[in-house]
């Protein structure tokens, strides 16, 4: 884990691992996962949420806020880890046990929405735009709306990926409530269909779908 490389040594905890949790599911790809086995190699299957407790926890106690990071090629600060475990540990809550009361609750937040947009951003973009076929000329273009809130909109070119707030305006690509918008740029979906929309047409909801392919 990239805190752990900056002096921030968690204990060793106690209890089963997340990967025993994990178990009767198989987990899709994100960076939550990737990360377990990088706090100890060789022993992926063995360490536990608790362990990236106190990493995070380790390295608030010992580095200062202003200490630069590198993740996913750019720099973050430290206190940026706290809340990005948080929110993975709350996405791999509902791998586990779906659309449930807390889950949903928890997915509500807005500082769910706030943190994947400005926090985590381009990086949940590049999987999905790997996957598409965008040509000399392309681009992808998708506007995710939750009513009462601005849009989230999503592009992809050959330049790369773009992910920002913006005030509502025209169509929306898909309309939905927050957690599952949050879900949605997650590249998951909720198992209640209903719960989003659009008028997208197949074909351009499907290279949304496309994009918001997780990482």
């Amino acid at each position: 884990m990239a805190l752990a490389t900056h002096g921030a040594q968690p204990t060793q905890p106690s209890g089963r691992s997340f990967a025993f949790w994990a178990k009767p599911r198989s987990l899709p790809c994100s960076a939550g996962v990737r990360l377990i086995p990088q706090l100890k190699p060789g022993a992926s299957s063995e360490v536990s949420s608790e362990q990236l407790t106190e990493v995070a926890a380790a390295a608030a106690r010992d580095l200062s806020p202003d200490t630069e990071v590198m993740w996913t090629g750019r720099s973050v600060k430290v206190p940026f880890f706290a809340e990005h475990m948080r929110e993975e540990l709350i996405l791999h809550r509902w791998d586990l046990t779906g659309d449930d009361r807390t889950a949903a609750r928890s997915l509500n937040e807005p500082w769910m929405t706030e943190h994947t947009v400005v926090s985590v951003g381009r990086p949940l973009l590049i999987r999905g735009r790997a996957g598409l076929d965008l040509g000399p000329e392309g681009r992808v273009e998708g506007r995710l709306r939750t009513p009462g809130t601005d849009d989230i909109v999503v592009t992809a070119d050959t330049e790369g990926g773009t992910i920002r707030f913006a005030a509502p305006e025209g169509p929306a690509t898909i309309e939905s409530d927050a957690a599952t918008r949050v879900l949605l740029l997650w590249g998951r979906r909720p198992a209640d269909p209903t719960r989003w929309h659009s008028t997208a047409g197949p074909e351009a909801l499907r290279r949304v779908r496309t994009l918001l392919g997780g990482y």
